[in-house]
This record gives C-alpha cells, structure tokens and sequence, in this order.
C-alpha cells in the first residue's frame, strides 16, 4: 500500500485526509476496515456525480488493481479487475473483433467507476444498461468482507444479483474489486452520419429512425436552450443537429442509411467517435465551471418534453436528447447567476413522470438547486436504507454522497439496525 499527496484528490471543493493506493483485495479491506469517509477512486471522471461526501477522510486509489484476468471469446465473456481503464480492453477485445460499448466518457475511464456511476453512453439503446451487461462482480463491502456475486456465464437463473446493485450506487454500497462482461462482437461496418434543420423536424423523423432498422445504434438531437432554442442546433443559429451511428452488416448499414436519408434529407458522414462522444458534450467535454444536468422521460412523451424546452429562458448551453431512450443531457454555463432553466427543465420531466438530476455542477449553484429533485424521495426508500445498512452499516464508504435515510431517528424508526 502506497500512500500519496491527499490535494491530488479533491471532490466537490473537499480534499481527504489521506489518499492511499491499493494493489489487493486484502488492502481494501484494511483500508475499508481502518478509516471512514472511505471514496474509491478510478481514473476519477465521474466523481462529481451525486451530493458532497461528508466527512470525506480517506481517498482510495484502486488503479493499480488493473488487468485482465480471464477472456473467453467464445463465451463472449470477460473479466478485469475494477481499476482497468475501458481503453485497455477495447484493445485486447478488438484483437478478436469484439467490443465492450459502455461507451465512456473518457476511454481512460476505469470500469469499476463507470458501473459504480451507472454510466449510460451513446448505444445505450442498443447494447443495453450497464446492469443488463454484468455478469458478476467481486467487491469489498462497508464491513471490510470480501463479497462475489453472479457468475462468468451469459445466462443464469440462480442465486440473488447482488452485483447489479453495485450499479449507479456511487460507491455508497462496497469498493469494487473485480467485474465480469458479456462482450459484443464488433460489428463489420459502422457509419455516422450527422443532419441539420429544424428541431421539431428533426425530432420527429429522429423517433421514426429510432424504431426503424435493427442496426441504428444511436440517434442523439443536439440542439440549444433558450428562447427558440428548440430549433437552435449548436455551432449555426437556428438549426437543430440530429447525430445517428449505424452498426452491422455492409448491406443493412446502407440499407438503413438510404432509410435516413429519405426521412431527414441531405446528411454529411462523420466519424463513429463523434456521434459516441456526443453525451459527454462534445470532443472537449463539458466546459469547465458549466452545469451538467441528466433528465429522463418515457420515450412515448419524449417529444412533447423536447417541445417544451423551446420556452426555457435564454442563456449559453445546449441539449442532446437520446431518441432511442428518452435521456437528455444538458450542459450550459449559469446565465447571470440563474438556474431558471434547468429548474424549469426539472420540473417539466417530473410532471411527465420522469427526472432531472445534476451530473457535474459548482457551488453554490449544485446547494440551491439540489441534485436529486424527486429522485431523493426514491432514493430515501426504506428498501434502499435497508440494504445501504447491510452492506455498510457503519456508514464508512461515500457518506452522504447518496441520500439515504440513515439519520439514527429514522432508522430505528423503521426498524433498521447496523
């Protein structure tokens, strides 16, 4: 175990008391079983998502935890300790013309933390949620004990998927160790394809492609907020961007692209990683000091939650919009101090059943705004609490970064005990 310099390691404006690095499971366990405010560290691009960890007292660095331990091509299955940058694999999977499409938001991005943050990327409605791709996971829970789950096969029924809890928790439930993979052979032919027009057109022919050809992987609306900004595409005033990835055989990609091109007009090629760094905003990510807000919404009213956002009040930022899921990402700077927008875009996804959540915001803004809107009375639940305390009933691994209600009142209350 190695211990560093804790400011390399801040997280919402707070820096740990130690930063430690880890090369076993057994040192996780020391470490989960030695100190509180315990935070897992990947590659560390997603550590903004969810509330500040308090008390925030021990980094701990899991990226020498790397590696592939077991690749079965045949079995479309692969295994990697939780510290393997994504990069890495794609580089030994393609060797055999396969792929694993978590599509990251940095290709350094380790594995372990993108299950953790439960990332969604662009072919999300193609390949699936992260939780429907892991086969089985190894991880340290909150009692510093080593804990497996699932197993290394595509298809099973027995036993309790504890492992795909793990998934969007944050690392509030357990430090993961080791992550198992149902890989996807890589398709023979690729092509993007990017259009322009008006938002509402786009929009409209973009759910049609959506529910068209089997190898549409992804089709995103890019468009600005504001005042007309449902018909305001970023980079040319009063354009709207419809971004599609076609995957799969030579004959099907051209087959669904003349398909596009007869529902949305003239298109230009792109290259694959641009429409798959789309959701990350862009080649550059979001700017920096910049809010970035996910909202969901049912597919079937997703057009009529796209239609509202031409009211929003002005300012400088944008949306993308996935047509195949009804995920929208939002990056814009505060305009004048105001969250007007985002507020508004929040509360038009809840009264359609959906959600609007902070992904990467600053203070004060990330305080007034909160990061949870109606998704903390979910994720208040007594279930979750239930399972929060036995996973980690002293509370050790990211308290407070994910609202559970563990106040000592209310868990008694319900019955509850660490």
């Amino acid at each position: 175990m190695k211990e560093l310099d804790p400011s390399g390691f801040p997280l919402l404006g707070r820096v740990p008391l130690r930063a430690l690095e880890v090369e076993d499971e057994g040192e996780v366990m020391e470490v989960v079983r030695s100190y509180r405010g315990v935070v897992a560290w990947g590659a560390g691009c997603l550590q903004g998502l969810g509330d500040p960890v308090e008390p925030y007292e021990t980094a701990l660095l899991t990226s020498r935890l790397r590696g592939v331990v077991e690749y079965d091509p045949e079995d479309l299955t692969l295994t990697v300790l939780a510290g393997t940058a994504w990069e890495e694999v794609e580089e030994e999977v393609s060797s055999r013309r396969q792929t694993l499409p978590l599509d990251p938001p940095s290709p350094a991005a380790s594995l372990g933390g993108l299950v953790a943050a439960g990332w969604v990327g662009a072919r999300w409605g193609r390949f699936g949620h992260p939780r429907e791709r892991l086969l089985a996971a190894t991880f340290v829970t909150g009692r510093g004990e080593r804990v497996s789950s699932g197993r290394r096969v595509v298809k099973y029924s027995t036993g309790y998927h504890l492992h795909r809890f793990l998934v969007g928790s944050l690392g509030t439930m357990a430090v993961i160790t080791r992550l198992s993979f149902r890989v996807e052979p890589r398709a023979a032919a690729a092509l993007g394809l990017r259009f322009r027009g008006e938002a509402k057109r786009m929009a409209e022919a973009g759910r049609k492609l959506a529910l068209g050809p089997g190898c549409v992987s992804s089709v995103l609306l890019e468009a600005r907020v504001g005042e007309g900004g449902g018909a305001g595409g970023r980079g040319r005033g009063g354009e709207a961007c419809l971004w599609v990835l076609l995957e799969g055989a030579g004959r099907d990609v051209e087959e669904a692209r003349g398909f596009a091109l007869s529902l949305l007009g003239k298109g230009e090629e792109v290259p694959k990683e641009a429409v798959l760094c789309a959701p990350c905003g862009g080649p550059g990510g979001p700017e920096e000091g910049g809010v970035v807000a996910r909202a969901g919404v049912r597919t079937g009213v997703l057009l009529q939650y796209l239609e509202g956002l031409t009211g929003l009040p002005g300012g400088p930022g944008f949306y993308l919009a996935d047509l195949m899921t009804g995920v929208v990402r939002f990056f814009f700077r505060p305009h004048g101090g105001s969250l007007e927008p985002i507020a508004r875009a929040r509360r038009a996804a809840e009264d359609l059943g959906g959600y609007l959540l902070l992904e990467s915001c600053p203070e004060p803004f990330r305080s007034l705004l909160g990061t949870w809107g109606k998704e903390e009375d979910r994720l208040s639940s007594p279930l979750l609490a239930r399972l929060k305390l036995a996973f980690d009933p002293e509370v050790r691994l990211a308290p407070g970064r994910i609202p559970y209600r563990l106040a000592r009142g209310s868990a008694e209350a319900e019955g509850f005990s660490g």
